[in-house]
């Protein structure tokens, strides 16, 4: 069997990173597995050239012209020619201008969807909910984008649940926690409402320390707003964090303040390998984590009052950061390991190519 994987790029978090690592590790076990990017960057571009498994750059620059029919027929012919069995698409991209060349190359073709796509244009909904229709398998990382696809007329029999993977072996604990540093690893983009979180930060107050990574379109006007409040000395800016587990071993509890379009978490997901405590909000599939992990507290959107009394109650008692420390490790370490998840996809693979759609 031999499968490709279609993804936008090959930067180390999110979706990217999810298909690097799966890809990276089939290649490891001898499986021909590569992968094809629409942009030729990224942490993991080295990893994929030094396996053998960097093959094809599918560069799009327009959703429709002649020139990306031109490209969409010459992936095709490459697909054809290199006699792959399977085109994986992993993002929104790869599964609009995937399907199309996996179908004049005549292969299967698996999408998958791995948010709730709730800031996505109308137009690439409708054209990606056509595609899960068409494919022989949607994998989803979450219980949330199941519920979904079946709303958007999906069979059943064609879902997948396949969570996220985690390296947790690569985290690790500071010992000399204080019990007053809060953490934060997103996008300041407006879907992550990072507005909840200094809110959050203003209601707790004191000298309990707020420290947020990431950089986005919001930046300048949340580093304003935050300026402006009473302890805004102990709101901290760290930008784009390159060593996420050393950020977090600094960390006594971790938040999340989304307020749209989450799926299953790599945040949250670092933040149990971490062993961390887990404050939340209610989008996606935060609270199917945070719940069957046992290692913290969700609460509603935008609610800061209580968001804030779950953050307090982990930050004055360190026995629950423990017990939630405890809960969090165990749970990462049964569901996200490497191993099972990428033998999950190796079994999802083998079932597509031996079925007749």
């Amino acid at each position: 069997m031999k499968v490709l994987s279609l993804v936008y790029d090959a930067i180390q978090g999110g979706t990217e990173g999810q298909c690097a690592r799966i890809v990276l590790e089939h290649q490891r076990q001898g499986i021909e597995h590569n992968v094809a990017l629409f942009r030729e960057k990224g942490a993991f571009l080295e990893a994929y050239k030094e396996a053998g498994a960097y093959v094809y750059h599918f560069d799009i620059q327009k959703m429709f012209s002649w020139d990306t029919r031109k490209k969409i027929n010459e992936f095709a012919e490459y697909l054809r020619s290199e006699n792959y069995d399977i085109l994986h698409a992993w993002d929104m991209d790869a599964g609009i201008f995937g399907y199309p060349a996996a179908k004049k190359a005549g292969i299967k073709f698996i999408n998958s969807r791995r948010n709730l796509a709730e800031t996505m244009p109308w137009h690439k909904r409708l054209m990606l909910n056509r595609v899960d229709k068409k494919s022989a398998a949607v994998v989803v990382n979450a219980r949330c984008i199941a519920e979904m696809l079946l709303r958007n007329g999906v069979p059943e029999s064609r879902i997948r649940e396949i969570p996220n993977v985690v390296d947790y072996q690569a985290y690790y604990a500071n010992e000399n926690k204080a019990g007053n540093r809060v953490g934060m690893l997103c996008r300041l983009d407006p879907e992550k409402d990072v507005w909840t979180f200094l809110k959050i930060a203003e209601a707790i107050g004191g000298e309990v320390e707020f420290h947020i990574g990431g950089t986005g379109s919001e930046e300048e006007a949340l580093k304003a707003y935050a300026s402006g409040l009473p302890n805004a000395k102990n709101i901290h800016w760290h930008g784009e964090v390159k060593d996420v587990p050393a950020f977090l071993a600094d960390m006594d509890v971790a938040m999340l303040t989304p307020k749209a379009n989450e799926g299953l978490s790599n945040a949250v997901l670092e933040y149990l390998a971490a062993g961390l405590p887990i404050v939340v909000s209610d989008n996606g599939g935060n609270a199917q984590l945070v719940n069957a992990s046992g290692a913290g507290e969700v609460f509603p959107v935008g609610d800061v009052e209580v968001a804030s009394g779950f953050l307090s109650t982990y930050l004055m008692s360190e026995e629950l950061r423990s017990a939630a420390s405890e809960n969090a490790l165990t749970y990462v370490r049964d569901h996200h390991d490497i191993a099972t998840i990428s033998a999950d996809f190796l079994r999802l693979s083998d079932q597509v190519v031996s079925t007749i759609f």
